[in-house]
């Protein structure tokens, strides 16, 4: 004898309990390290601008720190920064290429 086999669930079940099981671990997981860029303060920038200006050739990471820890002006905006580097570095390699593109 045969018995009967059982109907299988229908898909929208299954989608269902899947989408449940993934967003309670997606919640989880939507937890990052992820900053939103903070804002430039306007005469932070002209002075970035206008000292970066001058170089018609692109830095490299070293060479920009460099200038950056040794200028009173460039050092005091890194200071202002938490004395991350990154966003100074960003913003000039930004500049370069923002300006490579004119």
């Amino acid at each position: 004898m045969v018995s009967p086999s059982k109907e299988p669930e229908p898909s929208s079940s299954r989608t269902e309990a899947w989408f449940d099981s993934v967003t309670e671990v997606e919640s989880v997981s939507v937890v990052t390290n992820y900053q939103p860029k903070a804002k430039w303060n306007k005469p932070d920038e002209n002075y970035v601008e206008n000292f970066f200006g001058k170089y018609s050739a692109r830095l490299n990471k070293e060479e920009l720190k460099s200038l950056f820890h040794s200028n009173n002006g460039l050092k005091e905006i890194v200071n202002r920064k938490d004395g991350d580097f990154e966003p100074c570095y960003n913003k000039v390699k930004y500049m370069c290429e923002k300006g490579a593109n004119k």
